[in-house]
């Protein structure tokens, strides 16, 4: 423990040699002020790291300073009280006014030591877990620009394993794709296109966290979005189907606003399926990357394939349908059942909005 800068407020010269000494003794650096005034005049311009102080000054009482200091500059300053009056009323003004300790005269020594390492070593110890939690959120800041702010506070939290390895759940798996892009980028410059992009994928990723649905994957012009992991919840499946219709009404518009990067060949498309999926960490200890796999994420890559042959904007399956709980949905059943790469026949579905609509 280094030494500390303690400031003594006290107006006889007698008690501030005195208690100069004592805390030079006890491994501290003492500084004297004679008056309340004095005291706030000079901690409003320098830095103590403690300040004892006695009850009854002259010009005023030692919980005006406080008060002043510690509504003031200076809230986690320690102050410590010494006074010869050791009333309950007394020292019940001097803590409830904000001094960590109070003190009778005359003083000992080393419960004054012990007293003044325990502030300084409690003050210490705040100043570290300050500092860490200050690196803590810068931290969390940086991993919310790669990861979804619920699989970051997930991660931080230790509710997900960090190690390879994952789980089984239910989830709805949502696809968007961006159609035409190639044109863009072949117009304009890579810069531009990129710019472009980053800001169609930060109003969409929005819209998907909004919806409390987390990105698992940017995949050049598409996003993977799951809905169910890594954080569950109640209504998943309406969570993600409000998503899409709302993630394709902003589509609209921005297509509205930005004609001089969108033409009319430039569309989009929302695949969604609901069932079993794997969700956790796969890779190697080099390089993990939290992935869901299974059947539902095939199929609404497959889903989101078809809406340009079927001519449709968001195609769900029949799991989706009966996943649900509230009937608010308005779906049309398409003239269609199958999907490249699945065996056998699906129910797909149109989505074309909510029913109040």
């Amino acid at each position: 423990m280094g030494k500390a800068r303690v400031l003594i407020v006290d107006d006889s010269q007698t008690t501030l040699l005195f208690m100069e000494k004592m805390v030079r003794d006890v491994g501290h650096f003492p500084l004297k002020n004679t008056s309340g005034e004095q005291a706030i005049e000079y901690l409003t311009k320098y830095e103590v790291d403690i300040v004892l102080i006695d009850f009854y000054l002259n010009d005023m009482k030692a919980t005006e300073v406080i008060r002043t200091i510690k509504n003031g500059i200076r809230p986690n300053l320690p102050f410590v009280i010494i006074s010869a009056d050791s009333s309950e009323a007394t020292i019940l003004e001097g803590l409830t006014s904000g001094a960590e300790e109070f003190l009778t005269k005359p003083i000992n020594r080393e419960i004054l030591k012990f007293r003044m390492n325990n502030i300084i070593e409690k003050k210490s110890k705040e100043k570290v877990l300050t500092e860490l939690t200050q690196k803590l959120e810068k931290e969390k800041k940086l991993l919310t620009r790669y990861f979804p702010s619920d699989l970051v506070e997930e991660i931080l939290n230790e509710s997900i394993n960090p190690e390879i390895g994952g789980l089984s759940v239910t989830a709805s798996i949502l696809f968007f794709d961006l159609r035409g892009s190639t044109s863009i980028a072949e117009k304009k410059h890579p810069a531009e296109f990129a710019d472009f992009l980053s800001l169609l994928f930060t109003d969409i990723m929005d819209l998907i966290y909004g919806h409390k649905g987390s990105v698992n994957k940017l995949l050049g012009d598409g996003i993977l979005a799951t809905f169910g992991c890594p954080v569950f919840s109640d209504f998943d499946t309406e969570n993600c189907l409000k998503c899409a219709l709302a993630i394709i009404e902003y589509f609209e518009t921005f297509k509205n606003i930005s004609k001089v990067f969108v033409d009319d060949e430039v569309s989009c498309g929302v695949g969604i399926a609901t069932g079993r999926v794997f969700a956790g960490n796969v890779g190697s200890y080099r390089r993990m990357e939290y992935t869901v796999i299974g059947e539902a994420v095939n199929i609404a890559s497959r889903l989101e394939s078809a809406t340009k042959e079927v001519g449709e904007k968001i195609l769900v399956d029949g799991n989706t349908v009966r996943a649900i709980k509230e009937n608010i949905f308005h779906f049309e059943k398409v003239d269609k059942n199958t999907v490249r790469g699945k065996k056998g026949e699906i129910e797909i579905y149109s989505l074309r909005g909510l029913k109040s609509e």
